[in-house]
């Protein structure tokens, strides 16, 4: 019987990423962006909390005038309204952030449209569950939107490091911006746990419907070993 000869691979090639659409830098405009999204905020909760043009009453939601009365522009004005300065800035520094790093790296589709566009159906949900006369204000269901949805395309889109790596990560960090260390009776949970899921979704079909192009962005190096 004759034996075969065998070319055996003298190493082991190793497929590493070098780059990816998270390597690039944002859009330019992502500050501005993001300064001009914030002002807006400062500025309508400024004429709120001084009820100028009678906006103290015009921005906020609450399910009589929703449901009762079909004032669904309330959904999305009350974005922009807080009931005081701690509830505002406890918002913004993550609006803040987010806003700057969904735009830079996504475009004014995922912030500001979708995120606003959201945050008027996250109100919806809650306030549905809200007795009628309760009121609803503030942007944080939006910002936990925005938080997941960011969390999530990382976890996707940032191939350089392993899975196990990316989620733990990507897990730690979710839990020390979006746990809250205490219970506050006027605080709605429902918005933030609605608004979260909905990030999540939204970043699973936008990296679904994008994901030839994110891959186009990936720099590979092959490494023998």
């Amino acid at each position: 019987m004759e034996s075969a000869d065998f070319n055996l691979p003298e190493g082991l090639i190793i497929r590493k990423v070098r780059a990816n659409w998270l390597t690039q830098k944002p859009n330019p405009l992502a500050f501005a962006i993001a300064a001009a999204s914030v002002i807006v905020l400062l500025i309508s909760n400024f004429l709120f909390w001084r009820d100028d043009f009678g906006l103290g009453s015009l921005l906020t939601a609450i399910p009589q005038n929703v449901f009762e009365t079909h004032e669904y522009w309330r959904l999305w004005t009350a974005l922009f309204a807080h009931s005081d300065i701690s509830h505002l800035l406890s918002n913004t520094l993550l609006f803040s952030v987010f806003s700057f790093f969904l735009y830079g790296y996504f475009g004014s589709f995922v912030f500001p449209v979708a995120a606003f566009a959201t945050g008027g159906l996250i109100n919806y949900i809650v306030l549905k569950t809200m007795p009628v006369q309760a009121e609803l204000l503030g942007v944080s269901g939006v910002v936990y939107w925005m938080g997941a949805a960011w969390l999530t395309l990382y976890f996707l889109l940032e191939t350089r490091e392993p899975y196990s790596k990316r989620l733990l990560k990507t897990i730690g960090i979710a839990l020390v911006l979006f746990i809250p260390e205490s219970y506050h009776r006027d605080v709605s949970y429902l918005s933030h746990f609605v608004g979260f899921v909905f990030g999540i979704v939204f970043a699973l079909l936008y990296f679904w419907k994008r994901k030839e192009e994110f891959k186009r962005a990936e720099v590979i190096e092959l490494i023998e070993d």
